[in-house]
């Protein structure tokens, strides 16, 4: 019995030991992929920062400052708060869409109401055209 209480510590302890060596090499990996991704990271970081200067520098020029404040302004933003950001833009411009929609169908709706002609005042006209083609 004893031998076996011996054996059943050893496969304990050699459980421990294999998760023990399975975290070791896991975090290994972890360190090793973070190393190499921090040259991408400040890569990434760096494009961000300069295309985002250049847009504000293009809104400057085109005379619209506030514009380039706002988008400066935008990178001291949570990922969070960009997406909030991101999402309430969108509204907006489906809301500005179905607006503009909204108008087009009414100004054709009137385009169409002054071009209607009654019936009757359209029937010399077709008689004159009929003969004309004889």
């Amino acid at each position: 019995m004893d031998d076996f209480i011996k054996d059943l510590e050893k496969v304990i302890k050699a459980g421990i030991g294999a998760v023990a060596a399975g975290m070791e090499k896991a975090q290994d990996a972890v360190d090793k992929l973070a190393q190499k991704g921090e040259p991408l990271y400040q890569q990434a970081k760096t494009s961000v920062s300069e295309f985002a200067d250049k847009v504000c520098k293009t809104f400057q020029e085109l005379g619209k400052p506030k514009l380039a404040d706002m988008i400066h302004d935008a990178q001291s933003l949570t990922n969070e708060e960009l997406t909030a950001l991101h999402k309430g833009v969108g509204e907006m411009i489906r809301m500005r869409a179905e607006e503009a929609a909204a108008q087009a169908a009414a100004a054709a709706e009137e385009r169409i109401s002054a071009e209607e002609v009654p019936a009757e005042e359209n029937a010399p006209a077709a008689e004159s055209a009929a003969q004309e083609e004889e």
